[in-house]
């Protein structure tokens, strides 16, 4: 018999770890929107920057859902 797998959402395997990933990548995404801000960074910043706050709402997302199971 398999075991069940995680659902697809789930990027984290526990909650300490989506909150700890999430918060690495939300602290990069703002210091893109910061470096976006000053007038520096141009295209790179904002794809770094997108990728890393779309990185940050999935981890943080499981973190969340995992802690309130």
């Amino acid at each position: 018999m398999t075991e069940p797998r995680r659902p697809r959402w789930q990027v984290a395997s526990t909650a300490k770890q989506g909150f700890i990933l999430g918060g690495f990548w939300s602290f990069l995404a703002l210091s893109q929107a910061i470096v976006l801000a000053a007038g520096d960074g141009g295209w790179p910043s904002v794809l770094l920057g997108a990728g890393a706050a779309v990185l940050a709402a999935a981890y943080l997302t499981t973190a969340i859902a995992l802690r309130r199971r």
